[in-house]
């Protein structure tokens, strides 16, 4: 979602308080202060094989136990960055093993 100026990432079914900036390009590092968020966020996210690790490994569904009613939780981009600085590539898989286990908390995801 963005208005031009600001960029954020998160899911279609979530409130605008669970969007969140993206703020790497590159994976390495966050983006310079001066950069477009949007060119950020298209240019971070949509890389490749991000946007199918994010995809694959950073989208989760929790059904609310009260009103029945099925969340989807998207991964901050600092779990899914650092779960990219700790895998490395399996030579029989077309993917990357992790290495360890991250934290994928509520107060830090976009419902």
């Amino acid at each position: 979602m963005s208005d031009g100026l600001q960029a954020r990432i998160g899911s279609l079914t979530a409130s605008q308080e669970w969007f969140k900036v993206w703020r790497t390009i590159d994976g390495e590092g966050d983006a310079p202060k001066t950069a477009l968020e949007l060119e950020v966020l298209i240019r971070g996210v949509f890389e490749r094989q991000r946007f199918l690790d994010l995809l694959v490994h950073f989208i989760v569904f929790e059904e609310d136990p009260d009103t029945v009613t099925l969340h989807k939780i998207i991964a901050g981009y600092h779990q899914g960055v650092g779960w990219a600085k700790r895998s490395v590539p399996n030579p029989r898989r077309h993917h990357r093993q992790p290495l360890g286990m991250l934290r994928f908390a509520q107060p830090t995801c976009t419902y």
